[in-house]
């Protein structure tokens, strides 16, 4: 398929000079590169936080609170 890009000078040039010392097209040169990054984004993993939530730490009169209503309970008289 083909296509059309924009593409910044300097790297066009770099592109083309690494393609011709590789002895290959630019074309799988992109190709290559893009395939790479693809699998890097397939691979590259989310952090998942650990639970630290203590089991019942939250009190049977927090546990229907919001998030503020809990901080507004947590300061206390300080406010």
């Amino acid at each position: 398929m083909k296509t059309t890009i924009e593409i910044n000078d300097a790297l066009l040039e770099e592109t083309k000079d690494l393609a011709h010392r590789e002895g290959c097209s630019m074309k799988s040169l992109l190709e290559e590169g893009l395939h790479e990054v693809i699998r890097s984004h397939s691979q590259a993993r989310r952090y998942i936080y650990r639970d630290a939530s203590i089991p019942g730490a939250l009190t049977a009169e927090a546990a229907n609170m919001t998030w503020q209503e809990i901080l507004d309970l947590s300061r206390g008289d300080r406010l």
